[in-house]
């Protein structure tokens, strides 16, 4: 025989109902919850990597950075060591020039009495060159060699100017010949003269040397071309006979 069929409780259904979606909110709740921790430890876990992506840059340009720096102590040594070398170098070509100088000093008053003031004057600028602490050492030292290769070129070129005859007051045209012949000449062409090397005086030149240094002024001056000139040495000219000297061009 059957139990009897029993409805049931509407209130044990409201129970077990309202249990359900408290469950059920609860699950949902919990879910959030998750996908929430989920999301953040993505961000962590992406925060992660980005932080070992710059650690790890970081550990390449540090590395980089610690081989310049080795590279420049380097470079730092070798200069330093270059400085003391320059520096003793320094050392050397300063009494070097200072000697140079007084030797080309020596030099031109020894020498044919030739734009004495010219070249008294360049002496006197590499004195005053040398003794300022403003111009670099390679600067002094090129004009040095400046002042040698102008004396050097006086040897090869020949040259005219105006001037007081060196040891008297008297102006006259002067004919450089290499530094073979200084010549005079008064300003009316009446007087001609040569330097005598040996008795380091003014000596007399004849006439018959008139047209050729008329000639020779010329050329000197780059009034008429270059020839082929008889002109009087000091050592032909105190024999008596002339030196055959080609004429080349002006002096500097």
């Amino acid at each position: 025989m059957k139990a009897p069929f029993t409805p049931p409780d509407p209130a044990a259904f409201d129970r077990v109902l309202a249990a359900r979606i408290e469950a059920n909110q609860a699950l949902a709740e919990t879910q959030a919850r998750i996908d929430r921790l989920d999301d953040a430890a993505r961000r962590m876990l992406d925060r992660y990597r980005q932080t070992l992506d710059a650690l790890e840059t970081s550990r390449r340009y540090g590395d980089q950075v610690a081989r310049l720096i080795a590279a420049q102590e380097t470079e730092m040594a070798d200069f330093e060591a270059r400085l003391d070398r320059v520096g003793e170098t320094k050392r050397r070509v300063v009494p070097l020039m200072l000697d140079m100088v007084d030797h080309l000093a020596r030099f031109i008053e020894a020498d044919t009495p030739f734009l004495l003031g010219e070249r008294r004057d360049r002496v006197a600028a590499l004195r005053a060159a040398l003794d300022r602490a403003d111009v670099p050492t390679a600067e002094k030292f090129r004009a040095v060699l400046d002042a040698y290769q102008t004396e050097a070129q006086y040897g090869r070129t020949l040259g005219a100017y105006k001037a007081t005859l060196p040891g008297t007051e008297r102006t006259v045209d002067l004919l450089r010949v290499g530094r073979i012949a200084l010549i005079f000449r008064s300003l009316d062409g009446r007087d001609l003269g040569y330097w005598d090397r040996e008795a380091h005086d003014w000596a007399p030149l004849p006439g018959r040397y008139r047209r050729t240094l008329d000639s020779a002024f010329k050329i000197a001056r780059k009034q008429a071309a270059p020839q082929l000139l008889i002109l009087p040495t000091p050592v032909a000219a105190a024999a008596g006979v002339a030196g055959r000297l080609p004429t080349v061009g002006g002096a500097p």
